[in-house]
């Protein structure tokens, strides 16, 4: 068949060669063939079944390789079967911990979660972390969401070489403050300190907190140059707190949360909750925290040089890139990468194709996943204040 439509082609090409006049240049020459071929193409009758099948093939072909699709659950599994691995969510694979970096690098804002809890190794992947982006771009700032601006002095005193571990943790009243061992933020800061890496604190005020709280938006200072507001939260993004926020109600044991969360997340059972006040108090805070961080990790990005901020935020801020990032793309459309830890047994089922760039599987173990990290219904009010916080919340 091809043979027979090769042949009529040839057969064409000599006639209209035969009939070309030395006044026909090349390019007319070269048309007057693309539409030979095009006829031949057009009257053969196996024609229309064969454009069909090349557009299924090419579209079978282009969809695995610009959208694959992975099962969630493989997914998790083979996620948490490589502990001390970057796994790419994108391709569900292992990746080369200096490839990732190379690539996540020319973004302008990286953004690492943390849970709240007070695993060292958790520390100490964001220590290495942050040194392995630092090795792939030397101009970085790291944003801590844990520290408001009052204590920015403090930071600045660390890193420049001015005062001790043990007067830093002592001047920033940690033990009165936070309820994490110093000891899971100290590779940070001794990072910071060996490479003169600013330290940025892009924590809540308490007074900026009381008229976000009371949308007093008149009284909030323009941030970057422009005075706009939260957008609303996705869905998903409610659903999920809400099925948290149901889960710890029902039961107290950590792991039996998170197996509710999954079931109740698409349940009828969230309606009372996603319309009870308490709630919707408790998501306005978070709705106006993400994009308090989100105005400050800009604000840090504009700093002399422009560099790549790094910014340390909890992790429940920036799952599947609804806290943080949403506020992010609202105000300005930068390109953000999202890194997340996870252990290879504790919140393993939380691996989900889209929740994050890269995760990274920590040793396998009981950690306390995003329940931990996640406050109760009213945590901002009680948290943004610094050394005065509740408790019950990490930095």
């Amino acid at each position: 068949m091809i043979s027979r439509i090769v042949d009529r082609w040839r057969a064409m090409r000599q006639a209209g060669d035969a009939q070309s006049s030395p006044a026909i240049n090349s390019a007319d020459r070269f048309q007057r063939r693309l539409t030979a071929i095009g006829e031949v193409i057009l009257r053969h009758r196996w024609t229309p079944l064969l454009t069909v099948i090349a557009t299924i093939i090419i579209h079978l072909l282009l969809r695995e390789v610009v959208f694959p699709r992975h099962d969630p659950l493989d997914v998790a599994t083979r996620a948490c079967a490589a502990p001390g691995e970057w796994f790419d969510l994108a391709t569900a694979d292992v990746v080369d911990q200096s490839r990732l970096m190379r690539e996540i690098a020319g973004r302008p804002i990286i953004l690492l979660g943390k849970t709240g809890t007070a695993d060292l190794d958790e520390g100490r992947w964001l220590g290495f972390s942050v040194a392995a982006i630092y090795s792939a771009h030397r101009n970085v700032v790291i944003a801590l969401d844990g520290f408001p601006p009052s204590q920015q002095p403090v930071l600045d005193r660390w890193v420049q070489g001015e005062i001790e571990e043990a007067d830093l943790i002592s001047t920033l009243d940690w033990r009165a403050a936070y309820t994490l061992d110093p000891q899971s933020y100290v590779p940070l800061f001794r990072l910071a300190r060996l490479y003169r890496v600013p330290l940025l604190a892009i924590g809540m005020d308490t007074v900026i907190a009381e008229h976000l709280l009371r949308e007093d938006w008149a009284s909030v200072p323009v941030l970057n140059g422009r005075r706009d507001r939260p957008v609303e939260p996705p869905e998903g993004y409610r659903r999920s707190l809400a099925a948290l926020h149901l889960a710890e109600q029902l039961s107290e044991d950590e792991a039996t949360r998170d197996r509710d969360v999954g079931r109740l997340i698409f349940s009828e059972e969230l309606t009372p909750i996603l319309v009870s006040d308490g709630f919707r108090r408790f998501m306005q805070a978070r709705r106006a925290e993400d994009w308090l961080l989100a105005h400050r990790l800009i604000a840090a990005r504009q700093r002399s040089g422009r560099p790549l901020v790094v910014g340390i935020i909890a992790r429940n801020h920036l799952e599947y890139g609804w806290g943080v990032p949403s506020q992010l793309a609202a105000i300005s459309p930068v390109s953000t990468a999202i890194l997340l830890p996870f252990a290879g047994s504790g919140d393993c089922g939380l691996i989900r194709p889209g929740v994050a760039d890269a995760v990274f599987i920590l040793k396998p173990g009981p950690i306390a996943s995003v329940s931990a990290a996640l406050p109760r219904p009213e945590p901002i009010i009680g948290r943004v204040g610094g050394p005065a916080a509740s408790k019950s919340a990490a930095p």
